[in-house]
């Protein structure tokens, strides 16, 4: 559900599932709420009424009872009123309308929804309305399929290095030009984030943030970005850049409109940006590889009618200059006769009264030295004697005394009101006029937001497309190929993020299923690079699900439905880990994956207890290689421990280790994946390297453990 709000410009998204009535209660309902400083919350309405959410959107009592009021959740609704709605008699027509955008019988989506607005409402003013707080000013209502989405959640995004720890959309343009010092520094959002404009950008992080599962779709954005990444459109790939430079936030313009204080600044923002669109459109229209925001729109008219009116009647009422200059709205010179009549008028006025009050002067000449002409906003124009020159003669001349003020003595005459009758309060009959010229053409403009909201959503997805081509060719990628069944076959993959950093990483391939299944255990000393690599897969098959190339020479995938991914190593502020939460993770996972997931574990689980470590990951082993199993990725240390135990499931599970060959200084890690088992995790070798005193590596060989190493230090 799209909404805009004209007081903070937010615009939030609202997902919901289009289930029949005998499941409908068993699905969640997914809201996003963001505005244009960032995201600003995430939440869930489940059946119970629970709000689950993240950052900005602290659960509380109140929401819990907001979801399960749904006669207040429906009111909220009631009280929309979209701008391309027809004119109605009373609130229940407009509630009819409403109601007639959503789905039937899908109590979970009015109770989300209504949380929403009231969440909105609350943010953009902390004054409690009665019944209750009131959003104004949204201006479209759009529906979301959630099975469209691939499930991934905000530590797996964290830990792939898709975002940062903050997970939150910018609020300007953030463009990958510093230089990073590690790994650690840099996350995909950064490498990706070339937009052109802010709405680029805040796009761009939601196609990040909600990856797709969606194969039509997915398709289109590829073919586009394979179109715009050839050489011979670089040209075409400029121009876009170039024109989405100029592309402002006319959602909070439209927003500004519906209570007409859109400001001068605004105006021209809109002018600009209504320019830069026909700009674009007009680019596109060769190119069907780039598609249309739609062939014509419910008004009878195509994507470049309707920018091509909104501009003519925008530049043929608005005198932008002047209205730049005197920050106020002013027509232009012509678009109305009687009004420059009036502003020719206006513009002679000074003169007229320097004329007229030297007349006054001349008839009154022996009884007053000075006078002068002035008006008076409700009272009109008024003759001004000093005060110390006031007679009673002045009466019998015809002046009829009004007010003193001071030093100065008002009076009307046969001229003022002469004045009044012919000229009247001009200055104001033309602020009047303009207002009610200003508030027709919004009105015009309002009437189209909605089509003119969908041709600004295609070039703000053009932004992304194009930030995306210069990914596939700054990452020399390939386009993944979208397959059936449950398959992932990555030929030379590389890692995007590692490589920027170090551009002669080793390449690897990856397979899922092989004849053995679908669960894969790398084996590897610290170090040696198996992290790495199960992020270079995760990461691969992520960006095939966003319609972006991806760094490989061949990869062919079937949609998946969630990535989760368990890398503590990864976060930011590395805590201990609890068994306890560990364990729940787990357990969510083995609960919530399917056939046509991919579960990533880094060394998986994080027990102090060594022997209750090696039992609960040979049992994970065990578990999964007896079921229908996601993709697994699990990564350990050495295996010589687990030989015996692994033999009887060595048939259902991909043994891969990590290539290591040694010479008089230690091993050497060549980050090469191949079959096998690694035997021995170099520890001490590792720490050596590392900088570890030498005393406290004596130490360690005391310890009566053969494992640790394999070589003499």
């Amino acid at each position: 559900m799209s909404l805009l709000n004209a007081r903070s410009s937010f615009r939030s998204n609202f997902t919901v599932e289009e289930c029949s009535k005998d499941d409908e209660e068993a699905e969640e309902i997914y809201m996003a709420i963001s505005c244009y400083a960032g995201i600003c919350g995430i939440a869930f309405s489940s059946p119970n009424g629970i709000l689950k959410c993240v950052p900005d959107f602290q659960y509380n009592q109140e929401y819990t009872e907001i979801f399960t009021n749904y006669d207040a959740c429906l009111q909220r609704l009631h009280l929309i009123k979209l701008p391309y709605a027809p004119a109605f008699v009373d609130e229940g027509e407009n509630a009819s309308f409403v109601m007639s955008i959503l789905p039937k019988d899908s109590s979970q989506m009015i109770r989300a929804a209504g949380a929403l607005l009231d969440y909105l409402a609350k943010r953009s003013s902390p004054v409690e309305n009665f019944p209750f707080p009131r959003i104004e000013n949204v201006l479209d209502i759009q529906l979301y399929l959630r099975k469209q989405y691939v499930f991934i959640d905000t530590a797996t995004l964290i830990r792939l290095q898709i975002f940062d720890s903050t997970i939150q959309e910018p609020g300007s343009r953030v463009v990958y030009s510093k230089r990073f010092q590690s790994t650690s520094d840099i996350n995909l959002f950064d490498y990706f984030n070339t937009c052109s404009s802010t709405l680029g950008s805040r796009l761009l992080a939601k196609w990040l943030r909600f990856p797709l599962r969606d194969t039509e779709e997915l398709h289109r954005r590829q073919y586009a970005v394979e179109f715009l990444s050839k050489s011979a459109n670089r040209s075409l790939h400029r121009t876009l850049v170039s024109s989405m430079k100029r592309v402002g936030n006319i959602q909070r313009v439209l927003a500004k409109m519906h209570t007409s204080a859109a400001s001068p600044n605004e105006w021209k923002s809109l002018l600009q940006t209504l320019q830069s669109l026909k700009e674009i459109l007009n680019a596109c229209h060769p190119h069907p590889e780039l598609g249309m925001p739609f062939e014509t729109s419910e008004y009878g008219q195509s994507p470049d009618q309707i920018i091509s009116s909104l501009l003519e009647k925008i530049i043929e009422t608005i005198d932008m200059s002047l209205t730049s200059n005197h920050r106020r709205f002013i027509v232009r010179q012509g678009h109305h006769a009687w009004l420059d009549e009036w502003k020719q008028i206006y513009r002679c006025l000074p003169d007229i009264l320097s004329r007229l009050a030297e007349h006054e002067l001349n008839r009154l000449r022996g009884h007053v030295d000075a006078c002068g002409l002035i008006y008076f906003p409700l009272v009109g124009y008024l003759l001004q004697i000093p005060s110390s020159q006031v007679s009673e003669e002045l009466q019998e001349l015809g002046l009829q005394c009004m007010f003193a003020n001071g030093d100065l003595t008002y009076y009307r005459t046969e001229t003022t009101k002469e004045l009044d009758k012919r000229y009247g309060d001009v200055m104001y009959a033309i602020l009047d006029a303009e207002t009610s010229i200003m508030h027709e053409l919004q009105e015009e403009i309002l009437k189209t937001s909605k089509p003119l909201l969908q041709i600004l959503d295609y070039a703000t997805e053009l932004d992304c497309i194009c930030a995306l081509a210069t990914a596939a060719i700054k990452m020399n990628g390939v386009r993944p190929r979208i397959v059936e069944g449950n398959v992932i076959r990555i030929k030379k993959g590389r890692h995007i993020l590692f490589e920027t950093l170090h551009p002669n990483y080793q390449t690897n391939s990856f397979v899922s299923p092989t004849d053995k299944g679908n669960i894969t255990l790398i084996t590897g000393p610290n170090a040696s690079g198996k992290t790495m690599y199960i992020k270079q897969i995760g990461l691969i098959v992520y960006l095939a699900h966003v319609g972006s190339f991806v760094p490989a020479d061949y990869v062919a995938v079937s949609l998946v439905d969630k990535i989760l991914a368990q890398m503590p190593a990864d976060m930011d502020q590395q805590k201990e880990q609890e068994p306890v939460a560990d364990a729940s993770w787990l357990a969510m996972a083995l609960r919530h994956t399917s056939k046509s997931s991919l579960l990533l574990l880094d060394e998986f689980p994080y027990v102090n207890d060594r022997v209750g470590r090696k039992a609960m990951f040979l049992g994970l082993l065990e578990h999964l290689s007896q079921k229908d199993s996601p993709t697994v990725l699990i990564t350990g240390l050495n295996m010589s421990w687990a030989k015996e135990f692994l033999q009887p499931i060595a048939h259902r599970i991909n043994l891969r280790k990590i290539r290591v060959t040694n010479d008089v200084k230690g091993p050497i890690f060549l980050h090469e994946v191949t079959d096998g088992v690694t035997e021995t995790n170099y520890a001490l070798s590792v720490a050596k390297n590392a900088g570890i005193p030498h005393e406290v590596i004596e130490n360690a060989l005391k310890v009566d453990n053969p494992c640790f190493l394999t070589l003499p230090l």
